[in-house]
């Protein structure tokens, strides 16, 4: 009687561990539409502070008067890997009129992990590091999530896994456009 108990439990464990993997697969794997977001939900992004791959801390602040693409992602993450070099394009195109995409990796080595890997594939732009987790207030439950910030520090937009470039670049032009608050 014991040993169909353990059985039992052991199949409980397995059935509860397949069906968390298979939501978070759906969560990581971009199983979620961008969310625009209306004017009575636009907030104020939420201040944080976070080491960058040479151990400087680097805050929200730092970034004041830009428009920022605030992505949260990590180097295990294939969604995350798939859209980095459109990422990059992105950065490159516009950091000229006052964007910048600001990569927050969550991955539990920090910069061990994420320093070579950001090197190989030649990052342009900020890497901060968040092991374990994102960052308070932003509500991040997969990878990749990003969000669009505005020159007056509004959340405008958030997307939800895997973001199409054509997309963003459309998302930003009215921002780009807009002059520092």
């Amino acid at each position: 009687m014991e040993k169909i108990r353990q059985m039992i439990a052991g199949l409980a464990a397995f059935s509860i561990a397949a069906g968390l993997g298979y939501m978070m697969s759906r969560r990581v794997s971009g199983g979620n539409a961008p969310v625009q977001l209306q004017a009575k939900d636009k907030k104020k992004a939420v201040p944080f502070t976070l080491p960058d791959l040479a151990g400087k801390t680097v805050g929200l602040s730092d970034f004041q008067g830009q428009v920022l693409l605030v992505d949260f992602w990590a180097t295990w993450c294939e969604p995350c890997l798939d859209e980095l070099p459109e990422l990059i394009d992105l950065h490159k195109r516009y950091s000229g009129r006052g964007f910048s995409v600001i990569g927050i990796a969550v991955d539990d080595a920090g910069a061990e992990a994420v320093g070579p890997f950001a090197r190989a594939h030649r990052i342009p732009y900020p890497i901060l590091l968040a092991p374990g987790g994102g960052v308070e207030g932003f509500g991040v439950y997969g990878l990749p999530t990003a969000f669009l910030i505005d020159r007056g520090g509004l959340i405008v937009k958030r997307y939800l896994g895997p973001k199409s470039v054509r997309e963003v670049s459309s998302d930003l032009a009215p921002l780009l456009d807009s002059s520092p608050p």
